[in-house]
C-alpha cells in the first residue's frame, strides 16, 4: 500500500511448511511453498528445519520466486546431519544462516519463498520461518 506514513512491523507469525519429496537444487522442482510477502512487505528473522523421521544427512534448500513459483532461485542452504528417530532422542534443528534478528531478510510484496530437501523423507522435514508482516 502506498501511503505517506512509514510501515512498521505489525503482525509476528510462525510460518510452517512440510517437505517430503526430494527437491532439485537447480530449478527448485519438488520445493514446497513457505510464504508470500504481504502488501507492505514481510521481514524474516529466522528459518530452521527438523526431521520427522530417521534420515541420513541431507541438504536443505531455500528458494525465492518473483513469478508465483514458476521460476525459483536458490538463495540459501543448510546441512542436516544424520538422525535416528527414537522416543529418547532429541530431534536436532538445522538453522539457515542467511538472515537473523540482526540481519533480517526483507521479502517484497508478492515475492514467495519455497523450501525443500535434497533427500526424500516420507515423514517429512518441518520448516519453520519466523516472520513479521508490515
Amino acid at each position: 500500500m502506498n501511503t505517506h506514513f512509514p510501515a512498521f512491523p505489525q503482525t509476528p507469525e510462525i510460518l510452517p511448511a512440510v517437505a517430503t519429496a526430494a527437491c532439485n537444487p537447480v530449478d527448485g522442482a519438488g520445493a514446497v511453498f513457505l510464504c508470500k510477502g504481504k502488501e507492505d512487505g514481510t521481514m524474516l528473522v529466522g528459518l530452521g528445519a527438523m526431521a520427522r523421521g530417521t534420515v541420513s544427512a541431507a541438504g536443505l534448500l531455500l528458494f525465492l520466486s518473483k513469478d508465483n513459483g514458476t521460476t525459483k532461485q536458490l538463495i540459501d542452504a543448510a546441512f542436516y546431519g544424520g538422525f535416528n528417530l527414537s522416543t529418547t532422542a532429541t530431534i536436532p534443528r538445522a538453522q539457515f544462516t542467511r538472515f537473523s534478528e540482526s540481519t533480517p531478510f526483507r521479502l517484497g510484496k508478492d515475492q514467495e519463498l519455497y523450501v525443500g530437501s535434497m533427500v526424500a523423507l516420507p515423514a517429512g522435514f518441518v520448516f519453520e520461518a519466523e516472520a513479521v508482516h508490515f
